[in-house]
């Protein structure tokens, strides 16, 4: 069976301060048979970067297409050939939703029934086993993607954060980006990239396989489908070849709303998480302590990437986003738990075989 799904592409561009009427138009072009009278639509809100709207005909939504509008300047950061590449292999295998056409500065997806994850859901005996296989699941492809799409054979981990370093300029960061440097709530753009070689050199030394990753797993990237009981992972912008932990911790991380790092999950959580995900993973119906307690001191250590991952994107977004966000408070909070984690590791020779 292909992993590749064909997919429309029109040339057009849809403005934000447009979003509707925008939207309309390149549905009219995916969707030709519907009556732009009767067309109506759900905004979506809960993205930073993005904008996404939802349109539909009948009554009960289930008709729905969705439109994402990307965000100014993404594509610096975010390869969007690669994302749909990767919906595109993942869909047949019912790990993504179907990609039905892109325009100039967006995509058109399938609308994926369920209601995102929040900080008693993701909690829901019933529902983050079904989240654990499901990303063990995507964790399996990693040779099929390299197959298909000539994947990199390597994280894309650190080249994304040096992008962002690299990218970033203080200068044109904005009064706010300059001060937190000075007055040292922020690193510099130097001791960004001092502190990347460490975390690099420490983390190569965490033995954590390449998988084929989402990257980007919030609370709010995960759907849960009552009626069926099932969970959809959306939004793969960031997915790519990366380290099993560096996902398994990352989505840890996100459990903490409001970046209240008080709430991240407690160890009985976690060890039964990794339980339900190594059972798929490696499928096995048992998994040896020795294993779960490897794969827990894995995680541990690359909480420090994903923190360090959404610090420096941060920073970035503050160089280069005309979005209303407190980006600087974001990547101040993110690096100050960063330092915190460090401070707290596990020895290293637990990790290395």
């Amino acid at each position: 069976m292909s992993s590749k799904c064909s997919h429309q592409k029109f040339e057009l561009i849809v403005q934000r301060t447009n979003l509707v009427s925008g939207a309309f138009e390149v549905v009219k072009q995916l969707r030709p048979q519907w009556s732009f009278d009767k067309m109506k639509f759900q905004i979506f809100n809960g993205g930073i970067t993005n904008q996404l709207i939802g349109v539909y005909q009948n009554e009960d939504n289930s008709d729905t297409v969705l439109v994402r509008v990307y965000g100014e300047n993404t594509e610096r950061i975010i390869d969007r050939e690669n994302e749909i590449k990767i919906m595109q292999l993942l869909y047949p295998l019912g790990l993504s939703a179907r990609v039905y056409a892109t325009f100039t500065n967006g995509l058109i997806y399938q609308y994926m029934i369920g209601k995102t994850l929040d900080e008693k859901s993701c909690y829901d005996p019933n529902i983050y086993p079904l989240v654990a296989h499901k990303m063990a699941e995507i964790h399996l492809q990693l040779p099929i993607y390299k197959q298909f799409y000539d994947g990199i054979d390597r994280a894309i981990l650190w080249d994304k954060i040096k992008c962002f370093i690299v990218s970033c300029c203080e200068t044109s960061g904005g009064e706010k980006l300059t001060k937190a440097i000075k007055n040292q709530s922020l690193p510099s753009k130097q001791n960004l990239i001092q502190e990347l070689e460490w975390l690099k050199s420490h983390l190569e030394n965490v033995n954590s396989p390449l998988v084929l990753c989402h990257n980007d797993l919030l609370l709010a990237n995960v759907l849960y489908d009552e009626k069926s009981k099932t969970v959809h992972f959306i939004d793969f912008e960031y997915a790519g070849p990366n380290y099993r932990a560096y996902d398994i911790a990352n989505h840890f991380n996100e459990f903490s709303v409001a970046n209240n790092w008080l709430s991240y999950p407690n160890e009985n959580f976690r060890r039964e998480w990794l339980q339900a995900y190594l059972k798929v993973f490696d499928n096995v119906e048992h998994v040896e302590e020795k294993k779960l307690q490897q794969v827990m001191d894995e995680i541990e250590h690359f909480r420090l990437a994903s923190h360090f991952f959404c610090g420096t994107w941060g920073v970035y977004q503050a160089t280069h986003s005309t979005l209303d966000f407190d980006f600087v408070g974001y990547s101040v909070s993110r690096f100050n738990e960063y330092y915190r984690v460090k401070r707290a590791l596990p020895p290293l020779p637990f990790l290395l075989g």
